[in-house]
């Protein structure tokens, strides 16, 4: 991945550090792994439940209002 030498905040330029750029990558990608595993478990967690408490046609309806929902953000 190319190091950068600036980056853009508000609109304003500022000089990172490059002895902190592989600091910074080794948090920012153990963020996105958390983040991704969350996302992961709700939806597996989610799934489970609502397979096992609604019908087919309650399923169809949720996936329904969800995409609907999910359009408009």
């Amino acid at each position: 991945m190319e190091a950068f030498s600036t980056l853009e905040l508000t609109g304003q330029e500022k000089e990172l550090n490059p002895s902190y750029i592989e600091e910074f990558k080794i948090i920012a990608e153990s963020l996105i792994s958390a983040a991704r595993q969350h996302i992961y478990d709700e939806e597996n967690d989610m799934s489970d439940k609502i397979q096992s408490n609604f019908s087919d046609e309650q399923e169809k309806r949720l996936a329904t209002e969800f995409t609907s929902a999910k359009s408009k953000i």
